[in-house]
């Protein structure tokens, strides 16, 4: 990897733990494409289209990856904590940042040192807004609504959510959920981290658009099952 490439070293003094062991794993998986991403700034993607090396319509989705390598375990560890959809929060960080993480991250390293963390910067932004839709007033009464995008995010728009952050665009939000397919993070993000399987499930969309989850087996024997893995699971610390 060349110099510009090698993501900066954090000093690891007085470290906490974002992640939980089976959430570190997956964060090893995505390591090289957040390694990556510090490589791939827009101007550079931009320069691969203009040559022709990426067709321009698969450009947006590319910067989507990069991006989601670097956000995913932080928004679903929200999603778990305060129950706002991890795809609505990637769909808001989309919308209000950008497609790069760097941006979100400011000064710090996209990947810590430790390689169990994400740079606190990002993790801090999704606990914060999670918390901010999901506990506070006026904005937790659009929690019954979470299970639909487009109606939780009509009703946090009833809820005057747009008048404290006017630079997000009301229906960018359930598009960007639909066009990158992010309705998959909430799915992985209703589970303790490392259990998710989607085998677990029959997705059955509802007249509305909206994914619904039914178990793939008997209530009684699911109930169970969910209660050991929360049992089991470690609470994550708000960083």
């Amino acid at each position: 990897m060349s110099k510009s490439c090698a993501l900066k070293v954090e000093d690891n003094k007085g470290h906490v733990p974002m992640f939980g062991d089976s959430e570190v794993e997956m964060l090893k998986l995505l390591t090289p494409l957040i390694r990556f991403s510090k490589c791939a700034s827009r101007e550079v993607i931009d320069k691969w289209e203009a040559r022709g090396l990426l067709p321009m319509g698969l450009m947006d989705n590319f910067c989507a990856v990069l991006f989601i390598s670097c956000t995913i375990l932080s928004a679903q560890k929200a999603q778990r904590l305060f129950g706002v959809p991890a795809s609505v929060l990637i769909s808001m960080a989309l919308d209000e940042i950008g497609f790069n993480a760097q941006d979100l991250a400011g000064d710090q390293s996209l990947l810590q040192k430790c390689g169990c963390c994400v740079a606190p910067n990002i993790d801090s932004w999704f606990m914060k807004r999670a918390q901010l839709l999901g506990t506070s007033d006026p904005f937790q009464e659009a929690m019954p609504f979470v299970n639909n995008v487009k109606m939780y995010v009509e009703k946090l728009s009833d809820l005057g959510f747009w008048n404290e952050f006017a630079e997000l665009k009301v229906m960018d939000l359930p598009d960007n959920v639909a066009s990158y397919c992010l309705e998959a993070c909430d799915l992985a993000a209703i589970l303790p981290a490392g259990h998710y399987d989607r085998n677990l499930f029959e997705d059955v969309r509802d007249d509305a658009g909206c994914v619904q989850l039914k178990p793939a087996m008997d209530m009684r024997e699911w109930r169970k099952k969910m209660q050991r893995l929360r049992d089991d699971s470690p609470q994550p610390a708000i960083v």
